[in-house]
């Protein structure tokens, strides 16, 4: 019997939160400089185009929190025609980042991501 390593198991926690809902279309676990650590992403995604982005999302998502808030960024969401993306803290280095359709029910993404990161966060 193999021990799965712990990017299976971070997989397999991706692809729990992508069974909550068919409008969640892809998820992955990225460090906050860009770099995917694990990835459920579908195959049409450019991988590296993504992270360049969620990385910049959370740049500009720290700063807008830290200079108008006064705390630290725990999630950033950006709204599409098509769908949405959420970026949320895992740890101080990685974030998981959702990619939904339009038609996602966010609070049930929301309530998802509560108890995914957890797992995630232990695995880290």
């Amino acid at each position: 019997m193999s021990t799965a390593t712990r990017v299976e198991r971070m997989q397999e926690v991706l692809r729990t939160i992508q069974k909550t809902s068919v409008d969640i279309v892809g998820s992955a676990v990225l460090t906050s400089d860009g770099f995917v650590v694990a990835s459920k992403l579908p195959s049409e995604v450019d991988e590296e185009m993504v992270t360049g982005m969620a990385s910049t999302l959370l740049g500009v998502g720290e700063q807008i929190a830290k200079e108008l808030m006064g705390s630290e960024l725990e999630q950033a969401f950006v709204k599409a025609t098509s769908g949405y993306v959420i970026v949320n803290s895992v740890t101080a280095d990685e974030v998981l980042i959702i990619v939904t359709t339009k038609d996602v029910k966010l609070g049930l993404v929301f309530n998802e991501v509560r108890k995914r990161v957890a797992e995630l966060a232990k695995l880290l």
